[in-house]
């Protein structure tokens, strides 16, 4: 039961042995189909109840007349799995290979992007096996047939995982390989084999040749100890329980914030368009004939220049209330794709240039010169802005209906 030492320069090729553990629907029976190089050998479909019921032993031989064990376990990780059940299998596992196991294949689809349960079947081999199954364990990722169709390999894909993800490869060595268990290409299913063999050496080489064994599992007294790593998992489910509950409790209070956030951003948005509204409405109310009359025009700059800074303390507040929309990081807006959130901060950073410019030509000329700047320049500023970010900004969230959508009309429809 100690396992075997490992003599490199011996000419015997010894067997290997491989465990696949990981969360029903991954493909742990696909890949060991693929791996033992027969197609229907174990049942394999994706399903989210249990394919494999108990730990199944097949043994195939390579061609260089290798021995090659492979041992698919049941969902053990699964949450409709008692503590006392995974702790049978495991030792039943186990019971499989007197010699111990040479490699631990942890199999993750590539479509969870490692979910709270591959990070729940890690802190399960960690609680079963000790911190020493690190040292063993090789990452089979599945679904390369379906990065293929994406033009994207598995470098593409571990660059954007979570940071979870990273940190379990930092811990087994950073071991990992990707199977496409759809592909009919022999060549292609060969060197996928070859590549997960070559791991499954270095971890050989890294361990001095002897393969995992645990006392806990291969001890005749296995009783007394199986109930206190019962104890632990049983804990440890209770904490993703707790953890579960209160990720769904924050998730319902950042909803409610975030419709909260949205409605007073709806509200400023409203206030300052109508303040804009009813300046602009004012200014054209006024006649040309009544401009004619100011006898004046040093009194009608005063007023022309009163009116200006009006109109344009009103065009800085709605250029702020755009950028602040564009620029927030509130899960309201995820729905407005960053490319149109970064059109509408160009337009209001052009504008806002447009307006520095304007102004230090405008001060900088004489008092009895005719001004560059005038309100009516702004007022069309203020249109142009309206009517470029507002079909982006007040775009509704897929599926839900209008509530959200601004009730407001561009300011050009209502001039």
């Amino acid at each position: 039961m100690g396992g075997y030492s490992f003599e490199e320069d011996c000419g015997f090729i010894f067997p290997r042995t491989l465990v696949l553990v990981g969360k029903t629907g991954n493909g742990k029976s696909a890949t060991r189909n693929t791996i033992l190089g027969m197609q229907n050998m174990f049942p394999s479909k994706r399903s989210s109840s249990t394919v494999t019921n108990s730990s199944e032993l097949k043994t195939t031989t390579m061609e260089n007349g290798q021995t090659l064990n492979v041992i698919d376990t049941p969902g053990l990780f699964g949450t409709s799995l008692d503590i006392e059940s995974i702790g049978k299998e495991i030792f039943n596992c186990m019971n499989m290979v007197m010699d111990g196991v040479d490699a631990f294949l942890v199999v993750i689809s590539i479509q969870t992007r490692f979910s709270n349960d591959e990070k729940s079947t890690i802190s399960r081999l960690l609680a079963l096996f000790g911190r020493k199954i690190y040292d063993y364990m090789i990452i089979v990722f599945t679904g390369g047939d379906e990065l293929e169709d994406e033009d994207e390999n598995l470098e593409d894909f571990l660059r954007d995982s979570p940071e979870a993800l990273h940190e379990t490869l930092c811990m087994c060595g950073n071991r990992c390989v990707l199977f496409d268990n759809k592909t009919k290409d022999p060549t292609k299913r060969s060197n996928q084999v070859q590549k997960l063999l070559s791991l499954v050496n270095t971890v050989l080489n890294f361990n001095g040749g002897k393969p995992y064994t645990d006392e806990l599992l291969i001890e005749p007294k296995v009783e007394l100890k199986l109930k206190e790593t019962t104890l632990k998992l049983e804990q440890l489910l209770t904490e993703e329980r707790t953890a579960r509950l209160k990720a769904e409790e924050n998730a319902k209070i950042a909803q409610k914030k975030s419709d909260d956030e949205m409605q007073k951003f709806e509200s400023k948005l409203k206030e300052t368009t109508l303040k804009l509204e009813q300046l602009l409405q004012a200014a054209q109310n006024k006649s040309d004939k009544e401009i004619q009359k100011q006898d004046d025009p040093n009194e009608q700059r005063c007023k022309e220049q009163l009116q200006l800074e009006s109109f344009e303390d009103q065009l800085l507040g709605l250029i702020f209330a755009y950028k602040q929309a564009a620029a927030f990081s509130n899960p309201k807006y995820e729905h407005i794709d960053l490319s149109e959130k970064q059109k509408v901060l160009n337009v209001c950073s052009e504008a806002s240039n447009w307006l520095k410019e304007k102004k230090q030509v405008h001060e900088s000329l004489p008092k009895h010169a005719d001004p560059i700047l005038l309100s009516s320049d702004i007022k069309k500023k203020v249109e142009e802005i309206d009517r470029e970010c507002r079909p982006i900004m007040s775009k509704p969230r897929p599926g839900r209906a209008g509530p959200h959508q601004s009730k407001l009309l561009p300011l050009r429809d209502r001039l």
